[in-house]
């Protein structure tokens, strides 16, 4: 008998619920789907990525919901100009002006001398 991580909410409260895979039941919590843009609702189908067994049974650590996107990360990645130019319009002002007030002080103080 080949083990199948594909399970079915038989149970959901808004926050928890249960899901059964075969004959087994597991603990399902929201967060093991992400940032998902819907609620999980009885009948939804997902599949199991990492589960568990405790003394009070089985219950699922990371699972993708059939057919629910996950929302984007709001935060940059990349190189640090890419993170600083990244953010909200004023962030980016503020930063641009503090870098053109350094780079004119270093040309005066070339220029003149001082």
């Amino acid at each position: 008998m080949a083990l199948s991580n594909v399970a079915k909410i038989t149970e959901w409260d808004g926050v928890q619920g249960k899901a059964v895979v075969g004959n087994l039941e597991y603990s399902v919590y929201i967060g093991v789907f992400g940032d998902i843009i819907r609620m999980p609702i009885v009948g939804d189908t997902f599949i199991i990525e990492k589960a568990s067994k405790s003394k009070e049974g089985y219950y699922v650590i990371k699972a993708t919901l059939d057919g629910v996107p996950v929302r984007r990360s709001k935060k940059s990645k990349g190189p640090l100009l890419f993170r600083l130019f990244s953010g909200n319009r004023a962030q980016r002002i503020i930063f641009s002006l503090v870098f053109l007030s350094i780079a004119l002080g270093f040309m005066l103080k070339f220029c003149t001398g001082r």
